[in-house]
């Protein structure tokens, strides 16, 4: 099979998106995060991302050689669903308020628990046939 073209592919990451970025206003409007407090709802977000991503890129080196998928799932609603910029902005907001201990912490835990749910999900998407 052959890659989608470049509209087809901008179609579909434009389709994801919609789902990812409707996804993710709806896990922010259930688990709101007051400003100076722990960012629950992105951490969440970027965590389910990192594991989904992990499951999908382990099953996706088998199953999407077209890459349609990647387009669709992890540029278009991973891509949206998660987000490095409202995590960036979060810990810049916590240390402007002065809680420098847990902006570095929240920084730590974001991207160290990333890493290791993406490792997870791509170990577990390795044993999806």
């Amino acid at each position: 099979m052959s890659a989608p073209s470049p509209g087809h592919g901008a179609l579909l990451v434009f389709a994801g998106g919609l789902v990812g970025a409707a996804g993710r206003a709806l896990v922010s409007a259930v688990i709101p995060t007051e400003a100076g407090a722990w960012p629950t709802s992105t951490l969440l977000v970027n965590l389910i991302g990192a594991f989904v991503l992990g499951i999908y890129l382990a099953v996706h080196q088998r199953r999407d050689p077209d890459g349609r998928g990647l387009h669709l799932w992890v540029v278009g609603v991973l891509g949206t669903f998660t987000t490095f910029s409202a995590l960036s902005h979060e810990v810049f907001s916590l240390f402007e308020a002065g809680r420098a201990t847990l902006a570095t912490t929240y920084a730590v835990t974001s991207v160290g628990a990333g890493l290791l749910v993406a490792f997870v999900g791509a170990r577990l998407g390795g044993l999806v046939e």
